[in-house]
């Protein structure tokens, strides 16, 4: 109350902080939404690894059924038939490089992808751990500068 005496330990200044825990448990949900979003992407990522292998395996047993069948058929066949198991061969090799290509391609986004994810996590947890965002400090600031001002003018 304004003209009271003020003894040590006394409160000066108080203010309601409801606002300020309504900001803290939304930066925790969005903590535990960016845990949840890449543990998810996580266990995606480790699916399409092993979809990867499977197809890398299907792959290179289609190359290797080819191959075997060009060198089984060079005594057995006529030259428009081993033609037509070559290029079998050649295509069983395209599509097992056409395989790597893309289970590499989907490692370096999926690498891109998680790296950002985990990026976005250690920031909100950060900014969560901090307990209060740029505005709330600032407002809080200005909050205390009027009471503080008083206080000082107290004194001098």
């Amino acid at each position: 109350e304004e003209g009271a005496e003020v003894g040590p330990g006394d409160p000066l200044v108080g203010f309601d902080t409801s606002e300020l825990e309504r900001e803290l448990d939304t930066m925790r949900t969005e903590v535990e939404a960016a845990q949840k979003k890449l543990d998810k992407r996580r266990t995606d990522a480790t699916l399409a690894r092993r979809d990867e292998a499977l197809q890398l395996a299907e792959a290179e047993a289609g190359l290797r059924r080819a191959t075997l069948k060009v060198g089984a058929g060079a005594v057995e066949v006529g030259a428009i038939e081993q033609k037509t198991l070559e290029l079998d061969r050649q295509a069983a090799e395209t599509a097992l490089t056409r395989v790597r290509n893309r289970a590499a391609q989907a490692r370096r986004a999926d690498a891109a992808e998680l790296g950002s994810l985990s990026e976005h996590l250690a920031f909100t947890s950060t900014r969560a751990a901090a307990g209060l965002s740029r505005p709330a400090m600032s407002l809080i600031a200005r909050m205390w500068q009027p009471a503080f001002s008083s206080a000082l003018a107290i004194f001098t």
